[in-house]
């Protein structure tokens, strides 16, 4: 015995899928919508809608297609309206299920195409995080060398000077020691030639 194929029943129509009952049922509703939306006494509002309705291809099932068809006929019977700038209903076939199995294979071929490309640019992003790394540890490294250099500098001049300031201050002392040693025996010899003129005096 044949086993029967499961089906599903939507706004009057039998579906294959219940993707397709379940997009069919919100098509259902979004028809009550407009319907109740709509002013049949106003075949410009009709018309604009009908149009938007056609050029954004908001219905994909029979449901949708039903309700188009009934706008259309109404505005076919509007003598205001040309005929011509009436749309016609263009219909989207549904796909069989060979054909959601490719779409989903593309899909999946796509996000795994976008993912290879994540990965690859942050693969990109830390080798030049990890250049700009090492460059500025070379350029810490050159600073600190400078930095090392100029301090060096900075006491080797800090003691020369200070060197510099003692071997003044030694030779000035040693001026006056030498000048004091210079007074001292001049101040001598004068004391001598005093005595000397004395003696003489009291000889006479």
């Amino acid at each position: 015995m044949e086993q029967l194929q499961e089906t599903y029943e939507a706004g009057g129509f039998v579906f294959r899928t219940k993707k397709e009952a379940e997009l069919a049922q919100r098509e259902i509703e979004g028809t009550k919508y407009l319907r109740q939306k709509l002013d049949m006494e106003n075949p410009n509002a009709v018309f604009s809608i009908y149009q938007n309705l056609i050029e954004q291809d908001l219905f994909e099932t029979p449901v949708g297609y039903c309700f188009l068809k009934e706008l259309r006929d109404y505005l076919l019977m509007i003598p205001a309206i040309s005929n011509e700038e009436v749309l016609a209903i263009p219909i989207r076939y549904p796909q069989t299920e060979e054909e959601e199995k490719k779409q989903k294979k593309e899909q999946k071929k796509e996000e795994q195409r976008k993912e290879r490309q994540k990965e690859k640019e942050k693969a990109k992003n830390r080798k030049e995080q990890k250049k700009e790394g090492k460059n500025y540890k070379g350029r810490c490294q050159f600073f600190m060398v400078t930095s090392l250099i100029l301090l060096i500098s900075v006491v080797s001049m800090m003691l020369l000077a200070a060197t510099s300031d003692n071997v003044n201050i030694l030779n000035y002392e040693n001026k006056l020691i030498d000048k004091y040693s210079s007074w001292e025996q001049e101040l001598e010899e004068r004391e001598q030639a005093v005595k000397e003129q004395e003696q003489a005096l009291e000889e006479k």
